[in-house]
């Protein structure tokens, strides 16, 4: 790869994964923008040279889109959170919409649509859980490709909550702490990440304290070696009526308000498909799991992650779920049950592995519901399922606007 520096006046043209417009050069080669919206005349900054294309930003809007506003965030540009903000919301969605569609044409062909766009209400603070990492008394975010954190008062997509606990966090930090999750439900979690050679025995506990005097019930201090938890397990949200208990090391959607239209969708289906065998595998604390065993009579629910297995396992008890089991195992080794009539898939950005997917085809369940959080592998992967499968529904979901960041959810049913 070559390092250049010198600019092109180009025309974008459709966009690309990562927040990027596609544009080509008068000697046809790709150009790879950041910051440019589709149809704009910009002056773009060749930043590296590869073989086949271009990677460059756009140093100057010569024409510039009607969809484009100005960010409300003074850290755009310069914070790596977010990609979008120089987009209205309604052309991030179709923005999105496109690169999934374009993702999936490549690897199954023509002919897919998308049945449902599920698009956020809240396009602004509506995020429950951040990660903020912090070095020499800044607490922020890294800058794009770097490991330098931006220093930063308050984050426009974090809900107020969080934003409010940043500000008294601030006060906290001290050289051992590299890394605070805050969430935000009924009560404040903090997970707090040390640097191990600057921490003493004494910190995971003088850092507790200071943290719950700042507001947090929850907290659970990573030492490097080992982890530690102090004050309530977990804060509460609701999942569309449901008790749902998370710990600070368990994964949920942050954006909560989207995540249980999201889950009542995928309930609906289940409850329509008159599924009795359910298998949730990657099921974290039982997003899906909870809900469909509503109206199945077995979930299993599989997960890698044993904090979140405890916190399923205490869902199940205090909603009153008798008929759903979680399982900690990967979702490799687990054999799927050959009575499962439904199974469910949402695994992390990888996407899922051969041996998963053969798993998967051995056993051929007669329904799948894929959520995917990488538009690239779950191409990949659906193009292996649609050998037996037929997809029946395809979905876009914008859980994270401003970025470029995009889910999506599919209903597969065998033939």
């Amino acid at each position: 790869m070559k390092q250049d520096s010198h600019t092109v006046v180009v025309t974008a043209g459709k966009p690309a994964y990562g927040g990027l417009a596609v544009a080509r050069t008068e000697s046809g080669k790709v150009i790879l923008i950041k910051g440019a919206l589709p149809g704009e005349k910009v002056r773009a900054e060749i930043q590296q040279d590869h073989r086949d294309y271009f990677i460059g930003a756009a140093a100057e809007i010569i024409e510039p889109s009607t969809e484009r506003v100005t960010p409300e965030c003074q850290y755009f540009g310069v914070c790596g959170g977010c990609q979008l903000q120089h987009s209205s919301y309604r052309e991030q969605v179709r923005m999105k919409e496109d690169v999934l569609l374009e993702s999936i044409t490549r690897a199954v062909g023509d002919g897919v649509k998308l049945s449902h766009t599920f698009s956020s209400s809240e396009h602004w603070n509506y995020r429950l859980r951040g990660q903020f990492k912090t070095s020499k008394g800044r607490i922020g975010f890294f800058r794009e490709k770097s490991d330098d954190v931006v220093d930063i008062e308050s984050c426009p997509i974090m809900s107020a909550d969080v934003n409010t606990l940043l500000a008294r966090t601030r006060s906290l930090l001290t050289s051992a702490v590299k890394e605070i999750h805050i969430s935000s439900g009924t009560g404040a979690s903090a997970l707090v990440k040390l640097r191990s050679e600057m921490a003493t025995r004494e910190t995971p506990h003088q850092t507790a304290s200071a943290m719950t005097k700042a507001g947090f019930s929850s907290i659970s201090v990573d030492t490097g070696k080992d982890i530690l938890q102090f004050g309530e397990p977990s804060v509460q949200l609701d999942l569309c009526g449901l008790k749902y208990r998370v710990s600070p090391l368990s994964f949920f959607q942050s954006n909560w308000q989207l995540n249980n239209i999201v889950v009542k969708f995928v309930a609906d289906y289940m409850r329509d498909s008159a599924a009795k065998n359910i298998v949730d595998l990657y099921s974290g604390a039982g997003n899906f799991s909870l809900p469909a065993a509503q109206f199945s009579n077995r979930v299993l629910a599989v997960e890698e992650n044993p904090y979140a297995v405890q916190d399923g396992i205490k869902n199940t008890r205090i909603n009153n779920i008798t008929n759903c089991e979680f399982i900690e195992a990967s979702a490799e080794r687990f054999d799927i049950p050959g009575n499962t009539d439904l199974l469910i898939l949402d695994p992390p950005r990888p996407g899922l592995t051969n041996r998963t997917i053969q798993n998967v085809l051995n056993n051929a369940p007669d329904r799948i519901i894929y959520m995917s959080c990488n538009p690239s592998t779950f191409a990949r992967d659906l193009k292996k399922l649609l050998g037996v499968y037929n997809l029946v529904s395809l979905s876009m979901i914008d859980f994270f606007p401003q970025t470029y960041h995009i889910e999506s959810l599919a209903f597969l049913e065998a033939r």
